[in-house]
């Protein structure tokens, strides 16, 4: 008797903790398989960015599924980043149509930047894109700018650099 009622707890827990009693009912309701999980997906594509002629990394854009922000997210080129010690890279989450702006910036001794979150919302309509640029030289290198009210692609990535 123990173990039986201790398995409904166990099972009862998990359906609340996951959501799987009013997931299962929306899911079954639009023939969709339920959402278990939710996590950090890239979106769209990268922008590079080349200094001096050589590939000094990419930035692109990042989302949170569980909570509706954006990031942007940089990381150095191998080579660039052992041949480079000490320059540094501005990077952004941003939008033209204006909202929050989320700001990073780092050394090459690190291989990954990353900005702060922003509510896609923030912006309308709620198109954003990452943006970089290294050691202020030059063009900024632009990921795709996402719309995530239509999940369309409004325009596309740009290398940037000096």
């Amino acid at each position: 008797m123990p173990r039986t009622r201790l398995t409904f707890v166990l099972v009862t827990a998990a359906a609340v903790t996951f959501g799987l009693g009013a997931t299962t009912a929306s899911a079954a309701e639009s023939g969709a398989a339920p959402a278990l999980s939710c996590g950090v997906i890239n979106i769209g594509d990268p922008g590079n960015i080349y200094y001096g002629g050589e590939y000094a990394g990419q930035v692109e854009q990042q989302y949170n599924t569980c909570n509706g922000v954006a990031s942007a997210h940089w990381q150095w080129a191998g080579g660039f980043q052992s041949t480079h010690a000490g320059a540094w890279v501005d990077v952004n989450i941003v939008s033209p149509y204006g909202g929050q702006v989320g700001y990073g910036g780092g050394y090459t001794y690190s291989k990954d930047v990353y900005t702060g979150g922003v509510d896609i919302h923030s912006a309308s309509p709620d198109a954003w894109r990452a943006q970089a640029i290294v050691n202020s030289c030059g063009s900024w290198a632009l990921g795709t700018l996402h719309n995530y009210g239509d999940g369309g692609t409004w325009d596309g990535a740009h290398s940037g650099g000096c």
